[in-house]
């Protein structure tokens, strides 16, 4: 059996079009089966700026193969299914517009997932990594859910914003895991791990960026201020490539100076009186966390009057801090 030139460039998979096509697609499926029967022999079939009206995937089409997806849209289901990847696997740079589901999958070979836009709920479930996984930036609008995955190598996860609910159930191989709680799933709404206390316990290093000094503040932070501080990690989305404690505090502190400048005494109060607290009564590492991005930038916003305007309703523990850096207004 031998594809002709229009064939083999189509498998090429290069700037194809079929979501509005089902009869294209189905002909690429077809065009898909006979390269596999031809060249057996080859390690990774790559997609490449496809627009896919739904996919389906088993090891039927795909056995002990890797697969590449790049700058890919799927206009419908994205499933995964029953199948064993025995080189590496990317989803890189796609989105997806219905829901993305991988399921009693073995990956044999390093995996990146990133960059992606999920608009439906994604699930990994039953999942077994036996070398690297890196999850990256992924922007998921919807729900997460990530249960039954088994790591045997460094799994990294990091950048995962969910605006809706993120469930993690069950994983095994712990000490390979790496979740970067401050980068992933802020601005969610629903956030449920059944064993979070467990990996921040017995999992953090000191050095890391999972502190769990700056988790148990910022998530203090989100208890009590809501809705400022959904507004500062919709501002954190919009402006940073990366996400720290550091950027949160400080760009919180650009919501306190914001009420003082509108004369909102009522709402700035409620802040200041909280970090107040917080610079009198902790030790010197929570201080070290909150004291610079918080009392350094409060009221860079305002002009030399409005500053002199509001100064009576500061409190005086960060008045003090703050005449350290830029004296009395």
């Amino acid at each position: 059996m031998i594809l002709s030139p229009e064939e083999y460039k189509l498998l090429s998979c290069s700037k194809a079009n079929w979501h509005t096509d089902g009869k294209a697609y189905q002909n690429f499926i077809a065009l898909l089966k006979r390269y596999i029967e031809l060249f057996g022999t080859a390690e990774t079939i790559d997609f490449v700026d496809i627009s896919f009206p739904q996919i389906y995937i088993n090891d039927k089409l795909l056995k002990n193969r890797g697969v590449r997806f790049i700058r890919c849209n799927f206009y419908r289901k994205v499933i995964f299914e029953d199948m064993t990847f025995s080189e590496q696997f990317d989803m890189q740079m796609c989105e997806c517009f219905q829901e993305v589901g991988f399921r009693n999958i073995i990956f044999e070979k390093e995996a990146n997932i990133m960059e992606n836009v999920y608009h439906k709920k994604i699930t990994f479930e039953n999942i077994i990594f036996l070398d690297a996984i890196d999850f990256y930036a992924l922007s998921c609008k919807n729900s997460v859910l990530f249960q039954d995955l088994t790591f045997h190598k460094e799994a990294d996860f990091s950048n995962i914003y969910v605006t809706n609910r993120c469930m993690i159930r069950d994983l095994k191989g712990l000490e390979f895991f790496k979740w970067d709680e401050l980068f992933c799933v802020y601005n969610t709404a629903q956030y449920d791990w059944n064993q979070r206390e467990e990996y921040l316990q017995n999992y953090l290093r000191s050095d890391s960026i999972l502190d769990l000094n700056k988790i148990k503040i910022v998530e203090e932070i989100k208890t009590l201020f809501p809705e400022d501080a959904r507004e500062v990690d919709k501002r954190l989305i919009e402006t940073t490539d990366t996400w720290s404690c550091y950027f949160f505090i400080e760009y919180f502190s650009d919501v306190t100076g914001i009420y003082l400048k509108r004369k909102n005494y009522t709402q700035a109060k409620k802040h200041l009186d909280y970090f107040n607290h917080k610079l009198k009564s902790s030790n010197e590492e929570i201080v070290k966390i909150i004291d610079i991005p918080y009392v350094e930038n409060i009221l860079w916003q305002l002009n030399p009057k409005e500053k002199k305007e509001v100064w009576k309703h500061i409190p005086k523990g960060i008045q003090e801090r703050y005449k350290r850096i830029w004296r009395s207004p």
